[in-house]
């Protein structure tokens, strides 16, 4: 522990206590950024679940789970993107394909 602390001291000191405190963080404008759109992945997927009638709402694996997900939500949210653009966009391909013979018909 001694060593630590000496090769800690030796680190420091030649810095004055105001450079100290400006070291090179994360702003905070990003952590407020990436908190919130996390929120917003963490309401969005936890309302879905809720929607679900054959899921167990008192399973705490499943909330951390969807914690979880929200928190790395730069890897999950183009999935959850790409998902529902997919099933809307094959939605209206099969809308469209009931249509057109009857279109035709006319």
């Amino acid at each position: 522990m001694n060593g630590l602390l000496n090769i800690t001291f030796r680190l420091f000191s030649g810095v004055a206590a105001s450079q100290l405190t400006s070291v090179n963080l994360i702003p905070l404008e990003n952590m407020i950024g990436y908190f919130t759109i996390a929120a917003l992945v963490f309401s969005s997927v936890s309302h879905d679940f809720i929607k679900d009638k054959e899921a167990r709402k008192d399973d705490l694996g499943a909330w951390f789970f969807i914690t979880f997900a929200a928190l790395i939500w730069p890897l999950t949210l183009p999935n959850m993107v790409r998902t529902v653009v997919a099933t809307g966009l094959n939605a209206h391909r099969s809308q469209e394909k009931q249509s057109l013979p009857e279109a035709s018909r006319a």
